[in-house]
């Protein structure tokens, strides 16, 4: 057998290799299952593209084939980036990923290889490029990014004109936010709107932060905080320009009163929020509405209303829904169908949902996927098949290096190992101990720190 060394790719990195292989599939319109075969899965395909190192070299090279990709093409793909300057570079890269493709803008942004001497392009390359890493799930390399522009900002006492700090900071708290830190994604957050200008413009970056404030007041336990600010600022908020931005602060609200037992008032909000949201053929913001609607309902009890919202999301999973939402979607379908014990709907919805993750190519919705899995099983007490679902979990836990995550699908085995195998049990429990142990000698960076400590 080939190694990987004997191959013309030997010398390229997976990652690099898989992101330029997914580039040319989806350019030339091939779905995965387009190139399938009895020698191609379509999950080794997947693997491909996300650089997972323990594809074997052969399948790679039957892929590039398929595609008649040679050494030749990324040379000639290389230098072409090579020739291009770092403005171009940067404009096409950023509004690749306002455009929903963060694996094409990240490509963009890797293939350039010229100097960075401009403080300010710099500062905006970090920016996009955490962006681009954050929206594929690579959360740790996607915050030093974010500190490196925050850094890069103080340290050559840059005034650029677009609050680049206030969304650094801003990129930082939705990051911990993923992480489910709501304590340190608050504190980015406010930093943000601590160092946000108005001068400056950017008016959406504020309601951004407005709205993600209110959401970690939520998750910090401050719920009636978050919607005191929202019920402060609402005349404001349904003035905005930005129609997609007021049709995720009616979802927020309608979460706030649903939290706080205020039904009536989460329902007309999720109620009126969707009709806007049909009204204008917001499909990403119908779904996310119907989904809180299908959570509402479940909490309540309202079973045939939530039977409605699950058969709407089904429906809507159709049509180009973003694969965070489809996950989630088929997640919320998976646990609703297990409480009624169709279990046969309940682990086609959760493998719906673990397949949209792995074409998303984002290991945190594979985490996600398997760890609900997983949890619906034990609830079952299917302890031996939660517990494939929460290693499954584990090894994309390990290429996103969340220990928080970590922490919480060790204590999922725990709980399945538990007076079944003491030594596998007692094996979780010493791994979550090193976990805790490892988190609390963690060192807060000065970048993580307020604003006012910062000087600013």
């Amino acid at each position: 057998m080939k190694t990987w060394d004997s191959f013309w790719f030997g010398d390229i990195h997976p990652v690099d290799l898989g992101r330029w292989i997914r580039k040319v599939r989806k350019k030339r319109g091939y779905r995965l299952e387009d190139l399938a075969d009895g020698d191609l899965s379509t999950a080794t395909i997947s693997n491909i593209e996300r650089g997972v190192p323990r594809v074997r070299s052969e399948k790679i090279a039957c892929l590039l084939k398929k595609l008649g990709l040679d050494k030749k093409e990324w040379f000639e793909g290389k230098t072409k980036g090579k020739r291009s300057g770092m403005k171009a570079v940067i404009f096409a890269a950023e509004n690749l990923l306002k455009a929903g493709y963060p694996a094409e803008a990240l490509m963009e942004l890797e293939g350039y290889s010229g100097n960075k001497e401009n403080d300010i392009l710099k500062l905006r390359y970090d920016l996009i490029k955490g962006n681009a890493l954050k929206q594929l799930g690579k959360l740790s390399e996607a915050e030093g990014y974010f500190h490196a522009a925050i850094r890069g900002y103080h340290e050559t006492f840059l005034s650029p004109g677009g609050n680049e700090e206030a969304e650094a900071f801003c990129s930082l708290g939705e990051l911990y936010g993923e992480r489910q830190d709501w304590g340190q994604a608050l504190l980015f957050t406010e930093s943000g709107l601590d160092s946000y200008d108005p001068a400056k413009g950017n008016l959406r970056l504020f309601w951004t932060l407005r709205r993600n404030q209110a959401r970690f007041l939520w998750k910090t336990g401050r719920a009636w905080e978050a919607l005191n600010a929202l019920q402060k600022e609402w005349k404001d908020i349904e003035e905005l320009p930005y129609l997609d931005e007021v049709l995720i602060f009616y979802r927020l609200r309608a979460r706030l009163h649903l939290v706080l037992g205020e039904f009536d008032h989460a329902f007309r909000f999720a109620w009126d929020g969707l009709h806007k949201a049909v009204a204008e053929s917001q499909m990403i913001r119908i779904y996310e509405l119907a989904r809180t609607l299908a959570e509402g309902c479940i909490r309540l009890q309202k079973w045939d209303r939530a039977e409605g919202c699950i058969r709407l999301l089904f429906r809507l999973q159709q049509e180009e829904v973003p694969p965070d939402e489809q996950v989630k979607g088929c997640i919320l379908t998976g646990k609703y169908y297990t409480f009624h014990g169709e279990h046969e709907k309940a682990a086609t919805a959760f493998d719906q949902a673990v397949c949209s993750a792995q074409e998303s190519q984002k290991p945190l919705l594979l985490v996600l996927a398997h760890t609900a899995w997983g949890d619906c099983l034990y609830s079952k007490k299917e302890e031996e098949k939660a517990i494939f679902h929460y290693q499954e979990a584990l090894k994309s836990v390990q290429e996103i290096g969340d220990l928080r995550w970590e922490r919480r699908i060790y204590l999922g085995l725990a709980s399945c190992w538990k007076d079944k195998n003491e030594q596998e049990f007692f094996r979780c429990m010493r791994r979550i101990y090193k976990i805790e142990e490892t988190l609390q000698q963690e060192v807060v960076p000065v970048s993580r720190q307020p604003v006012s400590v910062l000087g600013g």
